[in-house]
């Protein structure tokens, strides 16, 4: 989900580099629907990939969503969107699309890292858990857990929503106060 976001949005890079974003400005079709067609395929990129795992999972190690599907969908729509969103606001620092995904892969390997992903948090030394509690990915992995496979929550559920929401609004923010279209 995290990936998906961050690198799904150097696209944009990509057309602006190619002065095509500028070229798309002179016709009708408005520039917000280029970017919600931008954002809107990798939210379906994102239900299906999450479908994809979740069936490997089954087959493969025999796991179980026990969570309703409702809020399995809900978690994965958060995560996909806070991380678009982050997406759209790292390109905005990168002038190409390689200097943009030399950025990303900066900023994602230490969330991976840090964010308890591949391995507990508690095993971190204690100079790293205020790293950990900066981090969105932490949220949203302790979320999903909890959400399908009913582990219990290392944060509060509201705590993670409330991270991953305003993660997601002060990148939709600064994106759009930030944005350049040439």
């Amino acid at each position: 989900i995290m990936q998906l976001g961050l690198f799904g949005s150097f696209n944009i890079v990509s057309l602006r580099e190619k002065k095509v974003l500028k070229s798309l400005g002179a016709t009708p079709l408005p520039r917000v629907m280029l970017l919600g067609s931008e954002i809107l395929v990798r939210l379906l990129l994102s239900l299906l990939q999450t479908l994809l795992i979740i069936i490997i999972g089954r087959l493969v190690f025999d796991v179980q969503v026990t969570g309703p599907w409702y809020q399995v969908i809900a978690t994965v729509l958060l995560g996909s969107v806070t991380f678009i969103s982050f997406g759209y606001l790292l390109t905005l620092f990168s002038k190409s699309e390689e200097s943009g995904i030399g950025l990303v892969q900066l900023v994602q390997f230490p969330m991976m890292f840090f964010a308890g992903i591949f391995f507990p948090t508690t095993f971190m030394p204690d100079f790293l858990q205020p790293l950990v509690k900066i981090i969105p990915l932490t949220y949203l992995g302790d979320l999903l857990r909890h959400v399908m496979v009913s582990m219990p929550a290392e944060y509060p559920i509201l705590t993670s929503l409330l991270v991953l929401g305003g993660v997601t609004v002060g990148s939709i923010i600064g994106a759009v106060l930030l944005w350049r279209w040439e």
